[in-house]
């Protein structure tokens, strides 16, 4: 099954609020039957940008990442205890682009599931996703990470990289990732010192078509499958997820396809 994630984000106050990731996972909302969007929906504000253009796609993504961001509430009771993880919920974007149906599907307490479910009922009508020429319902899942953190001014993602075989450059060919299957992936921290990857993903994304696979943490046959519909122009992105205590750090690497 297909889905979409976004770039992650973090927010640096001393209570912080931070959005991980949307992930879309594309399905008829009156049917078990689950379709492929060919345009997922968008947030508002980016009527003015192309549809399928990353330019409108980072729109969406920024926008809703600001819209949260100004209305989630970080609950007293959350506040009283520290609690802090992530709490993952669902919502539709019907073919109106209205949101419902929200719900938790994992709470960490201290209110922090409510409060993400406020923000999402008061949300505004989405561009909803297009499949085949036709408006669709889609169902989104949205973890967000409640934390409080230290304003130290940088990104703790910045903090690790990704390795991969001999690779250093930004832009790769087809050959180069096909050649790189056989080495195994690694992260690791400014020190040099190996981290443990606890979710692996490569996504492709071209004109308006848009592939992800994920693993554990090792390269699957369906990530190879992934890199060999890859083609000359589009992005590869690579996601490492490492857990840092009690904390899940969204490492990324994208590449231009040429």
């Amino acid at each position: 099954m297909n889905s979409f994630k976004s770039q992650t984000y973090c927010f640096s106050r001393t209570l912080s609020i931070g959005i991980l990731w949307i992930l879309g996972t594309f399905s008829l909302s009156a049917q078990e039957q689950a379709i492929e969007a060919d345009q997922m929906p968008y947030f508002i504000g980016c009527e003015h940008l192309e549809d399928g253009s990353n330019e409108k796609r980072d729109c969406s993504n920024n926008n809703l990442v600001s819209y949260i961001a100004n209305q989630l509430v970080y609950p007293a009771a959350a506040k009283e205890k520290a609690i802090e993880g992530v709490v993952y919920v669902s919502f539709i974007v019907d073919q109106q682009g209205a949101v419902k149906s929200p719900k938790i599907i994992r709470d960490i307490g201290g209110d922090c599931g409510a409060a993400a479910i406020e923000v999402l009922r008061s949300m505004p009508r989405w561009q909803p996703a297009i499949s085949q020429g036709t408006e669709v319902s889609v169902q989104l899942n949205l973890p967000v990470r409640f934390y409080v953190k230290e304003d130290t001014g940088i990104e703790e993602a910045q903090t690790y990289q990704i390795n991969w075989g001999s690779l250093t450059n930004r832009t790769i060919t087809k050959k180069g990732l096909e050649d790189l299957l056989q080495k195994p992936i690694h992260v690791r921290d400014a020190f040099g010192n190996e981290k443990a990857i606890s979710e692996l993903i490569f996504a492709y994304e071209r004109k308006k078509s848009y592939l992800e696979e994920s693993s554990s943490g090792k390269i699957n046959s369906d990530m190879k499958n992934l890199i060999a519909k890859c083609k000359k122009g589009g992005r590869f992105l690579i996601t490492a997820v490492i857990q840092v205590k009690n904390d899940y750090i969204y490492v990324k690497k994208e590449l231009e396809v040429i």
